[in-house]
């Protein structure tokens, strides 16, 4: 991913966000709530969106017998990108998780207040959700800058905050806790498997009828290939949820998801 700087605009390209699952883009009169500039609260607001996903155990290395050894890093030169894809990855995982939230994108004014106040790309990814009728803008911070910019973060956020963007800081702590990431990243990763409308129904069904179940009794109810991705999948589309907090396993619950 590159990340540019417009010349003599001053503003640091951010991210794209470019997501399918269950993206509706609309925005309501209601959107904006005021919170509190608490870096801790801001962690809880975020653990209590019940997000799910992969421990993103970096890049398994093989090695091949007769291969040359990995070539150093230049001196000075430091990869950060990474870093934030990861991060931006493993966010949106858990936004599409969440039985209630929505991912709209990417926020603009959010993104031209933080390269006023000198943040670079690689030291924030900026995410705009809808919360049922609230909408929120997620500041999701690396270990490094969260450590080393904490009052400039709290600056940033009181700033969005005057001009009527809700701001939730989010550290990568928080974003890559366990197991509720694995969960996250195995729903986002459903989400892009085919589910007819037949086999929705088998689950449905099944659910009406017998109530909470395991996800193994889910798969075996519904005809499709792949049947615990398909009950995965349903979990990405809002249509079942599961409790994300526990490891994903066979006995995993799953129930039919809130109304509205």
């Amino acid at each position: 991913m590159r990340h540019k700087i417009i010349a003599n605009s001053g503003r640091v390209n951010f991210p794209t966000v470019e997501h399918n699952a269950r993206n509706r883009r609309m925005e309501h009169p209601a959107a904006n709530m005021n919170l509190p500039n608490n870096p801790a609260a801001d962690a809880a607001f975020f653990v209590a969106l019940r997000p799910r996903s992969m421990d993103m155990s970096l890049l398994a290395v093989s090695r091949v017998q007769g291969s040359h050894p990995p070539a150093r890093p230049t001196p000075g030169i430091i990869d950060r990108s990474f870093v934030c894809r990861r991060l931006q990855r493993n966010a949106i995982a858990l936004i599409v998780a969440h039985p209630k939230a929505e991912l709209l994108g990417s926020d603009e004014m959010v993104e031209n207040l933080a390269s006023s106040q000198a943040f670079e790309a690689t030291d924030l990814v900026i995410l705009r959700i809808a919360l049922g009728a609230q909408r929120h803008t997620l500041l999701c911070i690396p270990e490094r800058v969260w450590r080393g910019r904490k009052n400039d973060l709290l600056e940033l956020k009181r700033l969005a905050g005057w001009s009527g963007r809700s701001c939730v800081l989010v550290p990568e702590a928080a974003i890559q806790k366990q197991p509720r990431l694995n969960c996250a990243r195995a729903i986002d990763d459903a989400a892009g498997i085919e589910v007819t409308m037949e086999q929705r129904m088998e689950l449905v069904m099944h659910l009406v009828e017998r109530g909470k179940s395991s996800l193994l009794e889910c798969a075996s109810a519904v005809t499709h290939p792949s049947p615990f991705t398909a009950v995965l999948h349903l979990v990405a589309a809002g249509v079942l949820k599961m409790n994300i907090e526990a490891p994903l396993t066979p006995e995993s619950t799953v129930e039919m998801a809130d109304p509205g």
